[in-house]
């Protein structure tokens, strides 16, 4: 499973760390905004994941939370969008706790990123600096057909990456 936390563990840029003109820094245009970041919430969907598939029987968000270290009302909504996306199913009562509801071939990272986030991983939003963009004119720069394309292609990615392969990687 290493080589899925050096994919989509979060990476942390410090600002003052980054080797910038002033100018550069003035304007905005930092080199981290084209850094995939992904946030604790997928995060832990897919380290509770792992536990889940692991077990024979229903986890409750409370062992689970006790397991990983992770706050349990934040991995309880977690949870919930996962079994509202129909990744996981939630089973009531004494011996209740959440199961895997799909085969894990049939899980993509992408779908586990969706849920846990409410939104698709952005290499770079635009949206987020308008206010700095040194073009003026959102999504009309000279790089946005390349940011685009990449994004395609880390979509594509993580729909192709199944639960199943980095699990038993």
């Amino acid at each position: 499973m290493g080589a899925l936390w050096a994919i989509l563990n979060p990476i942390r840029v410090k600002y003052s760390e980054l080797k910038l003109p002033s100018e550069q820094r003035r304007r905005g245009l930092c080199p981290e905004r084209f850094v995939m970041l992904l946030t604790r919430a997928s995060e832990y969907a897919l380290l509770s994941l792992d536990k889940i598939r692991q077990s024979d029987t229903p986890i409750g968000a409370e062992h689970l939370a006790a397991e990983l270290c992770i706050p349990k009302s934040f991995l309880a909504k977690i949870l919930q969008s996962l079994a509202k996306e129909k990744i996981v199913i939630s089973h009531r009562g004494a011996h209740g706790g959440f199961a895997l509801e799909r085969d894990l071939e049939s899980i993509s990272v992408y779908d586990v990123i969706l849920a846990a986030e409410g939104k698709a991983a952005a290499v770079f939003d635009c949206t987020q600096y308008s206010d700095t963009c040194p073009n003026g004119d959102i999504g009309g720069c000279a790089i946005s057909p390349f940011l685009t394309r990449f994004q395609m292609r880390i979509d594509l990615f993580l729909r192709e990456l199944t639960l199943d392969q980095i699990f038993k990687s």
